[in-house]
C-alpha cells in the first residue's frame, strides 16, 4: 500500500475522478437536453457543422464516464494496470478535447453560411405554402425574434405570407389575438412598425456564436486541467510499480 505523500495522491486521484464522473454525466444531459429542446430548429440549421454536434457531446460523456470508472478503481485498488490504462486513456481524450475546443473556435466562421443557405431554402418553399416550413419559420422568428432571412421585407412578393406571421410584434384588437394573418394585415395597412426587421439569420447566427465560444472555452479549460489527473495517475502509478519490485 502507498503511503505518504502518495497516500495523498491517490485520494485526490480519486476525488478527481468523481469529478471527471460528474462532468461525463453533466455531457450527456446537455447533450440528450440539446437534442430533444433544439430537434425543431434541425433543418433552420441545416446538417453542416450542427447536425451531429449533441450526438458528439453525449458519446464524448459516455466514454469520459469509462474512463473515470478507471481512474476511481485503480486508484482505490492501487492496480498499477488500471492507472496506467486511465492516463493514457486521459491523454487521448485532452488530445480529443483540444482539438474539438479549437474547432469550436474555428467553427463559427461556417456558422452563417450554413444559416443562410437553411433559412433561404426553407424562406422559399414556405412561400409556396408548404406548412411545415411555415411552422418551422414562424416558430424560429417567435422565439428568436426576428423576421425573414435578412428583414419582415423577404416575406412581401412571396405568393404564401403566413410565414411572415412570426414577424408581428403585437397584435391590434381587429385581429382578436389571431396571428394567422397578422403580417399581411400590417403590410398592406402600411404599419410596419409592428413587424420585426431583424432578420433571422442574423439572430440564430449571434446565438450559435455564442454557444460555440462557450462550448470551446470550456473545452479547452478542462482539457488543461485534465493534465493535473495525468500527473496524479503517473506519479501513483509509478509510486505502485516501485512498491512491487520492493515485494
Amino acid at each position: 500500500m502507498v503511503e505518504g505523500g502518495m497516500s495523498c495522491v491517490k485520494y485526490l486521484l480519486f476525488a478527481f475522478n468523481l469529478l471527471f464522473f460528474l462532468c461525463g454525466l453533466g455531457l450527456i444531459i446537455a447533450g440528450a437536453v440539446v437534442l430533444t429542446s433544439f430537434s425543431e430548429y434541425a433543418q433552420f440549421l441545416g446538417e453542416g457543422p450542427f447536425g451531429s454536434a449533441a450526438t458528439y457531446v453525449i458519446i464524448v460523456g459516455v466514454i469520459i464516464l469509462i474512463v473515470a470508472f478507471f481512474g476511481c478503481f485503480g486508484a482505490i485498488k492501487e492496480n498499477y494496470c488500471m492507472v496506467m490504462t486511465f492516463a493514457a486513456l486521459l491523454i487521448i481524450i485532452f488530445i480529443f478535447e483540444l482539438a474539438a475546443g479549437i474547432a469550436g473556435f474555428v467553427l463559427k466562421d461556417q456558422v452563417v453560411d450554413v444559416i443562410k443557405t437553411s433559412a433561404s431554402k426553407i424562406l422559399d418553399e414556405a412561400g409556396t405554402g408548404n406548412t411545415a416550413d411555415i411552422t418551422i419559420f414562424n416558430t424560429i422568428e417567435k422565439d428568436f425574434k426576428c423576421c425573414g432571412v435578412n428583414g419582415f421585407g423577404d416575406w412581401e412578393n412571396k405568393t404564401n405570407k403566413l410565414g411572415g406571421d412570426g414577424c408581428c410584434i403585437s397584435l391590434d384588437s381587429s385581429l382578436n389575438n389571431n396571428r394567422t394573418g397578422c403580417y399581411e394585415y400590417y403590410l398592406n395597412k402600411g404599419d410596419t412598425g409592428k413587424l420585426r426587421n431583424d432578420g433571422c439569420v442574423k439572430a440564430v447566427q449571434e446565438w450559435a456564436e455564442r454557444y460555440i465560444y462557450i462550448i470551446g472555452a470550456v473545452g479547452i479549460a478542462w482539457a488543461f486541467i485534465e493534465i493535473i489527473g495525468i500527473i496524479f495517475a503517473a506519479c501513483l502509478a509509478r509510486s505502485i510499480k516501485k512498491e512491487y519490485e520492493v515485494v
